[in-house]
């Protein structure tokens, strides 16, 4: 697997993105490959929902919903995306909400 020298990521890697104003959204990102020590590809991917009111999820590796996006990463080893900033998921489930159920 290869691995990005300053962050440690590798192919494979995670980075999920929350944002919402009326409803707290969860984006992922899998790590489809490493361009330079400062540019990697990621994917969007979908999530799977844990609980009947589906306020927790977690990613699902090699589900693409997107096409490939070319980003920079940043000097906290996040990457710069839509709402902000995507960060290395820590393997927990997310939170989110519906829309108009606040966050």
């Amino acid at each position: 697997m290869a691995e990005h020298n300053e962050t440690k990521i590798q192919l494979g890697s995670i980075f999920y993105d929350s944002w919402g104003y009326d409803q707290t959204n969860v984006d992922f990102y899998e790590v489809t490959k490493i361009v330079s020590d400062k540019t990697i590809e990621v994917t969007e991917i979908s999530c799977q929902r844990l609980d009947d009111n589906e306020e927790r999820v977690i990613p699902v590796s090699q589900a693409y919903v997107g096409q490939p996006m070319r980003k920079r990463i940043n000097k906290w080893g996040g990457i710069a995306m839509a709402y902000g900033s995507a960060r290395l998921w820590d393997g927990k489930p997310k939170y989110c909400t519906a829309f108009g159920n606040g966050h």
